[in-house]
């Protein structure tokens, strides 16, 4: 990911800020916690492209022995300010994961796949990492159709659709387990703003919303997006066996 693109993503985590406070973060974090005891009752977890460490707050806030790489110092810094978890995060590229020389039962891939160039050679190197039995649980941006100025601003190579990253698990050996959309609104909004209207898209408009309506996307969230498969969506969420 080039330098550009690094400074594009500080901007946004720090729009955001504590995940407690984004509606979109704090839910799909909470609904990536449940899948993941669903599958894996314990063991030990790596968070790849950790970011500003939102998804490890999580996991060790419930009992997960959970380490992560992020190649971005400055998001570590930043993890570090909001959650106290620097230590946590290894400042390390995914061309170099092979140095870690460990084993892990879960691996997650949160908004990070589509960074990478070689997709399939970054999973094929994963996939060295895991345990028997593993489960690597993958969140991309939904539908190439999308693509848009903000995609390529925030080092996007490309977005999926399922049948295409069902492919992708297969090809480096693995087999898809789990897979659905999700999140519903933001694809009208990404479609108007991003393909339609070619806008810059801020993502720091989650932390906008006050009173009544903030309540009501907290609640559409928790209860009728982690809850429903409605079919379609912005992003899409896999669990993969290897």
């Amino acid at each position: 990911m080039k330098n550009k693109s690094f400074k594009e993503l500080d901007k946004l985590y720090k729009s955001l800020g504590n995940i407690d406070k984004d509606y979109r973060n704090s839910n799909l974090n909470n609904f990536l916690l449940k899948l993941i005891k669903k599958h894996k009752k314990g063991g030990k977890i790596l968070d790849v492209g950790a970011g500003s460490g939102h998804l490890i707050h999580i996991l060790r806030n419930n009992n997960f022995d959970v380490t992560g790489i992020e190649p971005n110092k400055d998001q570590i810094k930043y993890a570090n300010k909001l959650y106290g978890i620097g230590d946590k995060i290894i400042n390390m590229k995914i061309e170099n994961i092979e140095n870690l020389r460990e084993k892990f039962d879960v691996i997650t891939l949160i908004d990070t796949l589509e960074h990478i160039k070689d997709d399939q050679k970054a999973l094929k190197k994963l996939k060295k990492l895991l345990n028997k039995n593993g489960i690597i649980l993958i969140l991309v941006p939904a539908y190439q159709s999308l693509f848009c100025q903000r995609d390529k601003k925030i080092g996007h190579f490309r977005r999926y659709n399922k049948k295409a990253l069902r492919k992708l698990i297969k090809q480096t050996g693995g087999k898809t387990i789990y897979s659905r959309y999700w999140n519903m609104l933001g694809v009208p909004i990404y479609f108007v703003t991003g393909k339609l209207l070619k806008m810059d898209i801020n993502s720091s408009v989650r932390n906008k919303p006050k009173g009544i309506l903030k309540k009501i996307l907290f609640k559409w969230f928790e209860k009728i997006e982690n809850k429903i498969n409605l079919g379609f969506g912005l992003s899409i969420i896999t669990i993969n066996r290897y």
